[in-house]
């Protein structure tokens, strides 16, 4: 596709292009066999009605961002294109950001360890849980990003969805694993398997080739991968971490994205509680 071939060379960063490609895989099955001039109101409809069966509102509005972008590429290089773009015109008003916050419970986790299928998949999903880092940073981690005396992750900026250098600490037992896993496994990708075919060794591409199985078996459906995310957040506040430090390590700009965990810190409530009712109104509840 030519939209690929001019914005895949520095204009775009690689997470948006990797986004790109996800919508386009969306979209196909619905505007492959049309030209752009027959893509209209009728036709974006129908997109937000097939993909809101399966996926979030945040999804659905990234596609159409997606076929927007198309529709400005080709009004901008391609002589013969549309003259207007029938996604700026489209109403979005009713697709509506949902800020899910689906966390794991620690006995739902150890439901979906038990339920891989190798040692692999079960490290991966204990890394996405144990750190907070994203499906893509994941699948695209190198031995070298991990610094094993430092306990750490570096996450470079072609990489980060911000653009800036992060760097995730890893607690003892899981940098324990991952340097074992490095030394077992050839070349510099952190996560890769042996086909079973060509007994090749090849990368994660996509880890929902093997998550969509892992939690059917733990019979946890509604658990998206990015939902490890979400949890190892909510085992942060949780534990009294600091909402700082985790805006850190998860990569965020500003407090708000964090904030949502923030009624999950319940420690001070038991401090109040125990305050109240245990020093000042003791002598009533005897």
């Amino acid at each position: 596709m030519d939209f690929f071939e001019v914005n895949g060379h520095g204009r775009l960063k690689p997470k948006t292009i990797q986004n790109y490609e996800t919508s386009l895989r969306a979209v196909a099955p619905l505007f492959s066999e049309l030209s752009l001039d027959e893509i209209r109101t009728d036709q974006l409809k129908q997109l937000v009605r097939e993909r809101r069966k399966t996926v979030s509102d945040t999804s659905v509005k990234r596609d159409l961002a997606f076929v927007s972008s198309v529709f400005s590429h080709a009004i901008g290089t391609m002589p013969q294109a549309p003259e207007t773009n029938p996604v700026l015109s489209f109403s979005k008003r009713h697709l509506k950001e949902q800020a899910r916050t689906r966390w794991l419970r620690p006995h739902e986790y150890d439901r979906l360890i038990e339920s891989c299928q190798n040692p692999t998949q079960a490290l991966v999903i204990k890394t996405a849980t144990l750190t907070g880092m994203r499906h893509t940073e994941l699948s695209s981690l190198r031995k070298g990003m991990i610094n094993f005396q430092k306990k750490e992750v570096i996450l470079d900026v072609d990489l980060t969805k911000n653009g800036k250098e992060r760097v995730v600490p890893l607690c003892a037992s899981l940098c324990f694993d991952l340097e074992q896993l490095c030394l077992r496994t050839p070349g510099d990708l952190v996560f890769c398997y042996m086909h079973g075919a060509t007994r090749e060794w090849r990368s994660y591409q996509n880890f929902s080739n093997f998550w969509d199985g892992v939690r059917t078996r733990a019979n946890l459906k509604d658990v998206r991968f990015h939902d490890l995310r979400h949890t190892f957040a909510s085992w942060w506040v949780q534990a009294n971490g600091d909402l700082l430090r985790l805006r850190d390590i998860l990569g965020h700009s500003s407090l708000q994205m964090v904030q949502r965990y923030a009624h999950l810190n319940t420690g001070g409530h038991h401090a109040e509680i125990n305050e109240v009712f245990e020093t000042h109104f003791a002598h009533s509840l005897e």
